[in-house]
C-alpha cells in the first residue's frame, strides 16, 4: 500500500522541494560570506559569491554580468530537467 499509493501521492511536494532546494544551494550566499568570506586564497567561494565579488568587488560590470547570466542558464536547465524526470513519476490525484 505505501509504495503502490502514498509514495506516488507525495511525488509533486518531492518535486518542488528538490526544486527549491537545488535552487537555494546554487544561490547560497549569506553563510558563505558570514563564516569564510570566500576563505583562504578563495577555496570556499561559491559561484554566487564569486559573480558579485567579480561585478561589485572588483568592479568588472560586464564579466560579472556574464557570469550572472551563465549562472541563471545552468540553474534554469538543472531545474527544468529535474521538473521533467519527476513530472514522469508524478499520478493525478481523483
Amino acid at each position: 500500500m505505501l509504495q503502490k499509493i502514498k509514495i506516488p501521492m507525495m511525488v509533486p511536494a518531492f518535486t518542488i522541494t528538490l526544486f527549491l532546494t537545488l535552487r537555494k544551494a546554487f544561490m547560497v550566499y549569506d553563510v558563505n560570506l558570514s563564516l569564510t568570506k570566500g576563505g583562504p586564497y578563495n577555496t570556499t567561494e561559491l559561484i554566487s559569491m564569486h559573480v558579485y565579488n567579480e561585478a561589485f568587488l572588483n568592479q568588472n560590470m560586464g564579466p560579472g554580468q556574464a557570469k550572472a547570466f551563465l549562472l541563471f542558464i545552468l540553474v534554469a536547465v538543472i531545474a527544468v530537467a529535474q521538473v521533467a524526470v519527476l513530472k514522469k513519476k508524478e499520478v493525478d490525484a481523483i
